[in-house]
C-alpha cells in the first residue's frame, strides 16, 4: 500500500482496518452441522429447503482495505477470532411446460464475528459507542446494534427461466440474481457495523442468453447479455456495466 500510495495510485486507505491486521494469518476450523428436505409433490414440481449453522475459529475473511485511483478495489485478508454462518436456504425447481424449466433459489444468511458482540457486551472502546452521525446523538452500544460482517447480504436470490425450441434448436435462457442490502464500510468509527453505517443497497441483474445448434449439434453460436440494464453503484467499482459477448463453439468429437 506504501508504494502504491507514492506512486499516486491509491485514492483511499480504510485505515481502521489497517489497524486489525497486526497478526499473520492462521489457518481456520469449523464446525457444521448442515439439514434439509426434499419434497416432490408432482413429477413438474420439486422443493428443496434446507438450514445451516457454521461455527468457525479464526475465519479467513476478505476486506477492502483501499481503492485504487482506476477505481479497482484493493483486499487483504484477517483472522475473525470466532464467527458465525447462518440461515435458510430454499430451491424450487419447476417445468410447467414441455421443454421449459422455472427454477428460484433463496438464501437467508446471518454472518457475525462473536469477539465484536463479546466487545459490544463488555463495553470496550470504541465499541462502546452507538452514533448517529446525521443528528450527532450518541448512546451506548447494545449487542443487538451490532449488524454483521461486512460484504455479506441477508438476503440472496436468483430466477432462471430456461426454453428449448426442439424443432429449431434454439436454447434461450433468462436469469435475474438479487442480492440485498450488504455493510460497506463503518462509518461512524465505533469498529463494528451497526444500522448507521454505509451500505450497498440491495440490486438486482438481469443476464439472458440464446444459443443456436447447428451441424448435429457439432456446431453452436451464442449471444449472451449480461446486466442488461446496465446496473451500476459507485460503492462497487469492481461491477461490470452492460456486457454484450457473441460466443462460437465447434465440437470436433
Amino acid at each position: 500500500l506504501e508504494e502504491l500510495q507514492e506512486a499516486g495510485q491509491i485514492s483511499e486507505i480504510r485505515q481502521h482496518l489497517l489497524k486489525q491486521l497486526a497478526a499473520n494469518l492462521k489457518a481456520e476450523r469449523s464446525l457444521s452441522l448442515n439439514a434439509g428436505f426434499a419434497y416432490v409433490p408432482v413429477s413438474q414440481l420439486k422443493i428443496e429447503v434446507g438450514a445451516f449453522y457454521h461455527r468457525i475459529s479464526n475465519q479467513i475473511n476478505s476486506i477492502q482495505v483501499a481503492t485504487g485511483s482506476n477505481n479497482r478495489q484493493i483486499f487483504t485478508y484477517q483472522n475473525l477470532p470466532k464467527a458465525i454462518n447462518t440461515g435458510t436456504e430454499l430451491t424450487v425447481v419447476t417445468t410447467p411446460a414441455k421443454n421449459l424449466e422455472l427454477s428460484l433459489g433463496y438464501q437467508y444468511l446471518v454472518a457475525k464475528d462473536l469477539s465484536v458482540a463479546a466487545s459490544i457486551a463488555a463495553g470496550k472502546f470504541p465499541y462502546h459507542s452507538h452514533r448517529n452521525n446525521e443528528t450527532g446523538e450518541t448512546r451506548k452500544s447494545v449487542v443487538s446494534d451490532y449488524w454483521g460482517i461486512e460484504n455479506r447480504s441477508r438476503h440472496m436470490m436468483n430466477l432462471r427461466l430456461f426454453y428449448r425450441h426442439t424443432p429449431t434448436e434454439i436454447n434461450a435462457s433468462l436469469r435475474v440474481n438479487y442480492r440485498g442490502k450488504y455493510p460497506f464500510g463503518d462509518a461512524n468509527n465505533n469498529a463494528y457495523i451497526d444500522s448507521y453505517d454505509t451500505f450497498v443497497s440491495g440490486f438486482y441483474l438481469i443476464n439472458a442468453s440464446v444459443e443456436k445448434k447447428l451441424m448435429n449439434e457439432r456446431l453452436s453460436l451464442q449471444i449472451t447479455a449480461d446486466n442488461i440494464f446496465d446496473y451500476t453503484d459507485r460503492l462497487i467499482p469492481g461491477q461490470a456495466g452492460r456486457v454484450l459477448l457473441l460466443g462460437l463453439r465447434y465440437s470436433w468429437f
